[in-house]
């Protein structure tokens, strides 16, 4: 309980600190408090999410992932500071909350990785926002890479706009392609997954896809220098912010399954030959092609 507490506390000042660098920033979309609201309102969403996530399954490692989400998330908006070193910073952490959020979808809701394709996804995932990132800022010039208005890139070693670009678009075009395999992933397991099993999992799977498509649309629209405007990104980061919401709907249907099971023991436990065990079993599963092996 203490140690919610104090996540809680770094919480408050994470969010604000972040609502602070955006309306301070002449670098954020606009409209500016909009993008504070959205800030604030998505980094809580996942730290809270996860908070209450890890009381009620503490073994499940999932609510650790979302407190992660929700502080990486804060860290993006670094970049909007004018400071060169905390700038960069931003920038090399910028895509790291999109590493937590793959491996909340593709784990979901068990905490771990099924298999060996979802590892191999999150290990291409790791390279591409921590090594690739790294590298396109040793030699990206700010002002001409990112904006006019950035400050300087202190990690930059040497100047060479076309490795920098290469790097970029290499990044985007590599995170697309991801992005769309995870999405026919999703898909495949909703489609071998039983009728409980959907019902389980159902808001994450769809909200998780949704974003994912999102996600490799926005790439695409910045690969081709922005042809559709900015929303393309405010669609990725509405989708992004539903999975919070996602999760708090499968932890209520889980309280009310634990509920269901609790009716269906004093249900059998008031006897009678009126009782069907296959009847309440059904009931309490929510499934009603349940069948019984004797």
């Amino acid at each position: 309980m203490r140690r919610d507490v104090v996540i809680a506390l770094f919480a408050v000042v994470a969010g604000v600190g972040a609502v602070l660098l955006v309306l301070a920033s002449d670098r954020e979309r606009s409209p500016v408090g909009v993008s504070a609201a959205v800030a604030l309102v998505v980094g809580w969403a996942y730290i809270g999410s996860g908070l209450i996530a890890r009381r009620q399954r503490p073994e499940n490692r999932l609510g650790v992932v979302m407190v992660f989400i929700g502080f990486a998330w804060f860290a993006t908006f670094l970049a909007d500071a004018n400071p060169s070193l905390v700038f960069t910073a931003g920038k090399a952490l910028e895509s790291v909350y999109l590493l937590g959020f793959v491996y909340l979808v593709l784990s979901f809701p068990t905490g771990r990785l099924p298999g060996r394709l979802e590892r191999a996804l999150i290990t291409s995932g790791v390279v591409l926002v921590t090594v690739v990132e790294v590298a396109w800022l040793l030699f990206a010039d700010s002002r001409s890479q990112i904006c006019s208005r950035c400050p300087e890139n202190a990690f930059e070693v040497t100047r060479n706009d076309s490795v920098a670009t290469g790097l970029l678009q290499g990044q985007r075009t590599v995170g697309v392609v991801l992005s769309i395999l995870t999405v026919a992933l999703l898909v495949h397991r909703w489609r071998r997954a039983s009728a409980p099993e959907r019902r389980a999992g159902a808001p994450v799977l769809w909200a998780g896809s949704a974003m994912f498509a999102a996600l490799a649309f926005s790439v695409a629209n910045d690969i081709f220098d922005h042809p559709l405007g900015e929303g393309p990104a405010w669609t990725r980061e509405l989708m992004f912010a539903s999975i919070p919401i996602a999760v708090l709907a499968v932890l209520l249907q889980r309280r009310l399954a634990r509920s269901a099971v609790a009716g269906l023991v004093v249900e059998l436990g008031e006897g009678g030959t009126s009782i069907s065990l296959r009847d309440a079993l059904a009931r309490a599963l929510r499934d009603p092609s349940l069948e019984l092996a004797y």
